[in-house]
């Protein structure tokens, strides 16, 4: 403010002049001022010498003015420059606290305006954070469940709900889906659960029409995937769904129960952000979930595999250790499994591999308490008491199971022989009934092993030593076993080493005509000549070729040395000698086994009448598969087909009707009692008649005695062979006794 003097002719008195702002427009007129030049007030006053009513006239007008002054300056300066300052703090991203203002009036309204301008950019601002947030939390779930998990904790803090689910798709053509709902949004204590559902075509191309979000009121029915959404709230609460679309097909659902008052365009596009990262991150979920199938478990069973049943093993053997508990474990084969697989083919042999997986899980899986015994989907007695239980499949047809936290060390065994009593039920495949046993070797920690290695590879000892005594046994683990799992791997080594070198080497023991005593035939006998233990007999080492697959290559190498020696015998005038070979189980069940033996008659020279093939009865009931077709072939090649040791398998005769066979072989053991058994003495003469009857050729095998050798002639066996007729020799042996018996019909 600046004052001065001013002074008018027509009065006496002097005035000080005071400036101040434009805006005290009226209180200039009101004290009777002028302006001055620049918009400056002149406000007149007596310097000296006024009157008492001049005074008083000007100090009401003063006061007047100045109540003005500050009445404009609240109405109009003060809001003006709260909008200001609210304006800077929206600009800094303050957006805290409405501004005071009055309650009428343009700035007033300005004022509302600018509070609900703010608390809009608050809300956004905060749920695009919200958005964010839970975006870095749903794509950093790495796996299904965890994804559901973060999606019902999150969901409610983008949109406010009741209740909030999660249902995840199965495969395109599967209706069989997984929904995660927590019924108990912003509640003390969880009541979230898990649970089976079903999204049904009609479901699937109703979310088709809909790709956005679906509004259902409480009036609306909800069945099937939202059916855990029920709130019986009557018509006060609602439904909205969300589809997750990912690649053209349908990923899952988000579905939340909420207020419909509360709805507003703004939250549904919100949830249906959500809903677009949940999409992306169930795609990445699935993946992750798909790599750890593929990593930690069998393709086929879905069961664990050896990788996870490692990890699973050493962690119960940690916490075992830690209470002082026991672990154990019991290896699990099927048996024959190899020939019930090449007999009705892999894809009902993966049924069996799965029905067995599935019954295995039926018999752990806890039942309900005080239900005791329940039964499966095909009837079979399940047990409730074996909860805990963890089993894998470590490939082929072997399984594990793995016994945690045990305390009576005879449970093992009683879980063992429930297994065998569920497996014995038949498994029904397609329109076929099977029937299998299981053998079981058991293990325990910690006197049978202190590591998950050495535990499991006891229990598999303890499975070879079941296997070996007979099969569909249990055994549980020695340490007098390892010596002879010992042997065992020992002589497998040796075994294949003898295999690459060719140390094995064939014998032959002639049959015999019992009427003129001339040899029709030989059968080859396989020895192993052994660099240090000598000619050791199959007996020793064929069930473990069998077993370890030796017996394939072996098994060609005989083949061909027979087809091999019978030319020559041939060539050398030995005419009308077939010579007979023994063909395994898993050879036959070999795709390319009569592509081979032709090959090899080709490769030899020898022709097929001068070859018979040996086979068991046992491999003879596998009818209606590949085995029965590749007989069928051999036989058209023009090959003789035996049935070795017959009367020791099934007994079943109607494979006699309908397999391509034309000779019985009687088995030994009917043989050596012959004469001193009448039961014996009953079969071998029914085999003999059977044969006559069928038009086969019967012989008789372990003729030792000539009692005995009299006996079957009498009652019409033609043929024979055993230590009375001719041991078996070396090719060079076997070769003179042709020439002697040569000369000797010569020179009859």
């Amino acid at each position: 403010m600046s004052q001065g003097v001013w002074s008018d002719s027509n009065e006496r008195s002097a005035w000080r002049l005071i400036q101040s702002r434009p805006g005290l427009q009226l209180l200039a007129v009101l004290a009777g001022c002028t302006f001055l030049p620049g918009g400056a007030i002149a406000v007149l006053a007596p310097a000296i010498g006024l009157g008492p009513a001049v005074a008083v006239g000007v100090g009401l007008a003063a006061l007047v003015g100045g109540g003005l002054a500050l009445l404009y300056i609240k109405g109009r300066v003060l809001p003006i420059s709260a909008l200001a300052n609210r304006a800077r703090r929206i600009g800094t991203g303050d957006l805290d606290g409405p501004i005071e203002s009055p309650g009428r009036g343009e700035l007033a309204e300005l004022s509302r305006a600018f509070d609900e301008m703010s608390a809009q950019l608050e809300d956004r601002f905060f749920n695009q954070e919200r958005v964010a947030e839970i975006d870095r939390e749903i794509l950093g779930s790495v796996d299904t469940p965890s994804l559901a998990q973060t999606v019902l904790d999150l969901v409610p803090d983008a949109y406010p709900c009741l209740a909030v689910s999660l249902t995840v798709a199965g495969a395109q053509n599967d209706s069989t889906a997984t929904s995660w709902v927590d019924l108990g949004v912003g509640e003390r204590g969880s009541r979230r659960s898990m649970a089976v559902t079903e999204l049904t075509p009609e479901d699937r191309a109703h979310l088709a029409r809909h790709p956005e979000w679906v509004e259902l009121r409480s009036e609306q029915p909800l069945g099937g995937y939202l059916a855990h959404l029920e709130s019986g709230a009557g018509d006060e609460e609602g439904v909205i769904v969300c589809p997750l679309h990912q690649g053209g097909e349908l990923a899952g659902v988000l579905a939340v129960r909420d207020d419909p008052a509360q709805r507003s365009p703004e939250r549904l596009r919100r949830l249906r952000q959500v809903a677009d990262r949940v999409a992306v991150a169930l795609a990445n979920a699935r993946m992750v979930d798909q790599v750890r199938v593929l990593a930690f478990f069998d393709n086929l069973t879905r069961l664990p595999n050896r990788v996870l049943y490692q990890e699973r093993l050493g962690q119960a053997i940690g916490r075992a250790s830690a209470a002082g508990t026991r672990v154990a474990v019991c290896s699990l084969d099927v048996d024959h499994f190899g020939r019930i697989n090449d007999t009705l083919g892999p894809g009902l042999g993966d049924q069996l591999i799965q029905a067995v997986g599935r019954r295995l899980s039926e018999i752990c899986e806890p039942g309900e308490p005080g239900q005791g015994k329940r039964r499966d989907e095909d009837g079979v007695p399940v047990w409730a008491d074996a909860a805990g239980v963890q089993i894998a499949r470590l490939g082929g047809d072997e399984f594990a199971m793995i016994l945690p936290d045990l305390i009576d060390p005879e449970e093992p065994l009683r879980l063992a022989r429930r297994v065998q009593m569920a497996l014995q039920h038949p498994f029904k495949l397609g329109t076929q009934e099977v029937f299998v046993t299981a053998s079981i070797g058991i293990a325990v920690h910690p006197e049978d092993g202190q590591d998950p290695a050495t535990l499991h590879q006891n229990s598999d000892v303890a499975l070879a030593h079941a296997k070996k005594e007979g099969r569909n046994a249990i055994e549980r683990y020695s340490t007098s076993m390892n010596a002879e799992a010992a042997t065992r791997m020992r002589l497998e080594h040796e075994l294949r080493k003898a295999v690459e070198q060719g140390e094995f080497t064939l014998w032959y023991q002639p049959v015999v005509d019992l009427r003129s005593r001339w040899a029709t035939g030989a059968e080859a006998l396989v020895r192993w000549d052994h660099p240090d233990r000598g000619l050791i007999t199959p007996g020793e080492f064929i069930q473990l070729c069998e077993e370890s697959g030796l017996i394939v290559p072996l098994g060609e190498w005989s083949l061909w040395s027979v087809c091999t020696q019978a030319r020559r015998w041939a060539e050398a005038g030995y005419t009308g000698l077939r010579v007979s070979v023994n063909l395994s189980a898993r050879q036959l069940r070999q795709r390319g086994i009569v592509r081979t033996v032709q090959d090899i008659l080709d490769e030899t020279g020898a022709k097929p009448q001068q070859l018979a093939i040996e086979l068991t009865e046992s491999l003879l009931m596998e009818q209606g598969g590949m085995v029965e077709k590749r007989l069928r072939e051999l036989a058209e090649l023009g090959i003789s087909l035996a049935i070795d040791d017959f009367g020791t398998g099934y007994s079943s005769l109607s494979y006699l009707k309908n397999f391509p066979v034309s000779t019985l072989k009687i088995d030994r053991s009917f043989i050596v009692d012959v004469t001193t058994d009448p039961d014996a003495a009953a079969i071998t003469t029914a085999i003999i008649a059977l044969a006559k009857a069928m038009e086969l050729e019967v012989v008789a095998e372990g003729v030792e005695t000539k009692e005995q050798a009299d006996f079957l002639k009498w009652r019409g066996c033609e043929k024979a062979q055993g230590y009375l007729l001719g041991r078996p020799a070396p090719v060079e042996m076997f070769t003179e006794y042709l020439k002697a018996r040569q000369r000797r019909k010569a020179s009859a």
